[in-house]
């Protein structure tokens, strides 16, 4: 049996854990709780514009990748990983960025972790900015990335053991003995 017309094949990296894999899958085949989704499927909300900068209906286009706080993350993550002029107008271009890059090939996988886990950060501050008493600071998010995939890499990555000041500095330097083994 074929799937459905709307589904999309999402690469499953065994480096993020699985909920982060699957939060990837999810975003890509429109299955997020946005306030899109939710107000199609007859959820009665008080708005449907988008919770982080309310400049525009919150689908999983938007807040990955139009939102001002989105844009300002990427920003931040091609900056750190030094990747100049790289687009992506499309969330489907966003999910496989890994694989448009000028990294090289050795390095794809260890940057489709760095892009799933700011996906996942990016839904879990919004998240927060929902649901939670305290609002979050956006200015911690981009620390949590670079957190969250240094340690996923070391302890789910095969024999990788990366200095951490390296990888704050330059993942692509803190990699290069590794990008082999993976």
């Amino acid at each position: 049996m074929s799937p459905p017309a709307s589904y999309v094949a999402t690469r499953w990296n065994r480096i993020v854990p699985l909920k982060v894999n699957i939060n990837t899958w999810r975003v890509m085949n429109g299955r997020m709780a946005t306030r899109s989704n939710l107000d199609r499927r007859g959820v009665d909300l008080d708005s449907v514009r988008c919770p982080l900068c309310d400049d525009g209906i919150e689908t999983e286009d938007h807040i990955f990748v139009h939102c001002k706080v989105a844009k300002e993350l990427w920003s931040d993550v091609l900056k750190w990983w030094r990747i100049p002029n790289v687009s992506f107008p499309f969330l489907q271009d966003l999910v496989h960025l890994a694989d448009h890059t000028p990294l090289g090939e050795k390095f794809t996988k260890f940057f489709d972790v760095v892009v799933q886990t700011t996906i996942w950060s990016i839904w879990r501050y919004r998240n927060n900015v929902i649901f939670s008493a305290k609002k979050p600071s956006k200015n911690l998010i981009f620390n949590d990335i670079k957190m969250h995939s240094f340690n996923w890499i070391v302890s789910r990555g095969r024999k990788v053991s990366l200095n951490r000041i390296m990888w704050f500095d330059h993942p692509c330097n803190a990699l290069s003995p590794f990008c082999t083994v993976i």
